[in-house]
Parts: structure tokens; sequence; C-alpha cells
């Protein structure tokens, strides 16, 4: 079968086992008669083992340089597919590089273009005649107010500070006038977005700051609600300096 399959071994086996039946057969005819005895008859045997060896030899040493090319091809393919699969990853993360080179780059973009715009609004935003700040539902600034709003209130900074007692600094706490702001904080935070329009109707529109003395300032307030997923988040405060006006 091996011979079929064009084994180049099995051909060189097969020629050995014909050498020691010749040989035995040229033996076998010398006994009877058949053919002359002389020297190569006698020590045909002999011949025939040595051949047998060598041709053994021959395809041992052939098989050996089959199994040893057989390995060497595969060697050689594993090397190939080794090398392959380095490239196809060095390419992977060439790729994945380069992708995150541009998005760094595109992110960079960005943020220099937010912090233009941020810059522009914060020009914009302390640049406006009007104070703005917000403030939450327990009364406390939120988050950074306009440069205007800092000067009619006198604080470099006004988060965390309570409104009222901003706008109501140095009047009686218990007149029933100046409460009006508080009750109206607590109704619009309490009756929330849809009710917006009418609890801003009623909310204080003016404000007198340190009657009576030298520091007296009147405000003119607006309103505007800022909404988070549906919910009044905070409140918008607009304050209007009018005291030159008022006071002309």
């Amino acid at each position: 079968l091996s011979v079929k399959e064009g084994v180049p071994p099995a051909k060189i086996y097969l020629s050995t086992y014909a050498v020691q039946f010749a040989g035995i057969g040229i033996n076998v005819f010398a006994m009877l008669g058949a053919m002359p005895a002389n020297l190569f008859t006698t020590n045909v045997n002999r011949i025939g083992v040595s051949l047998q060896m060598i041709l053994f030899a021959l395809a041992l040493a052939q098989r050996y340089s089959v199994m040893r090319n057989k390995l060497a091809r595969e060697q050689t393919d594993r090397l190939a597919a080794q090398a392959e699969a380095l490239q196809v990853k060095e390419e992977a993360a060439a790729n994945l590089q380069r992708k995150v080179d541009e998005r760094t780059a595109e992110l960079s973009q960005k943020n220099i273009d937010l912090a233009r715009v941020n810059n522009d609004l914060s020009l914009l935003f302390n640049n406006m005649h009007q104070g703005v700040l917000a403030f939450d539902s327990g009364g406390k600034v939120v988050g950074r107010a306009s440069r205007q709003a800092e000067l009619i209130f006198e604080r470099d900074d006004l988060a965390g500070c309570d409104v009222y007692h901003l706008l109501y600094a140095n009047v009686d706490e218990f007149d029933l006038s100046n409460q009006v702001f508080l009750w109206w904080r607590e109704a619009v935070f309490s009756c929330g977005v849809d009710a917006w329009k009418e609890q801003e109707a009623m909310a204080p529109r003016e404000v007198v700051m340190h009657p009576g003395s030298d520091r007296e300032r009147h405000l003119a307030l607006e309103y505007d609600p800022i909404i988070e997923a549906g919910e009044l988040a905070l409140v918008m405060m607009l304050v209007t300096d009018r005291t030159e006006q008022v006071l002309l």
C-alpha cells in the first residue's frame, strides 16, 4: 500500500526482501545441483544479508531525510504563521494608536474650542449690566455669580451665600414684607415646573438694600427657571441696580 502511495522508503524496504528471497532461492538451487557450486552461490546468503542491511540503512536514511524535511517545512510554516500574526498584531496596534492619536487630537481641539467658548461666555457674563446668580431650594447661591452681582452685593464670592440675607441685609427680619421672598421661594420649589408661571408672577420684584444709609441700593429682580430632568433644579435671578434712576 505504501508503495502504491509513492512512499520512497517503502520501495527500498521491498527491495531488501526481494534481495533476501533471491539469495535464498539461489542457495536452494545450488544445494539441489540446479546451479553450480562456487564462491557466489555458497556465500549468497551472506551477500544477501549484507545487501539487505545496506538497503535498510539507505531506507532509514531516506526516512530520516523525509521526516527532517517535513519538520523543516512545519517549522517554516509555523514561523511564517507567527510572523504573519505578529504583523497583524503590529498593524492592529498601529491602527489603534493612530485612532487614539486622532481621538486625542480631536478631544484636544474640542477642549480648546470649549475653553474659547467658555472664555467668551465668561467675558459676556461679566460684562453684563445685570447681576446674575442662581439659587437652590434652600436659598443658597449655587455656582459662580456674575461680576456685576458681586459688585452689587459687595462680595468677591457669592457661592454658598443665602440669597435672602444678600437681598435683605440690615433690614428688620420680622417685617412681613421681607418674609414674602421666603414664602415665595418655598412655594415655587414645592409647586414645581408646571406652576412656574403662576408662582413667578407673585415673586418680589423690587428690593431696597441698606435703606436710609449711604449704601442704599434699589434693585429690580427678574427670575428664570433652570430645569433638570423635568424638575425645577435652580432659579436664576437677574438683579438690576436702579439706584441712580430712583434717586435722580
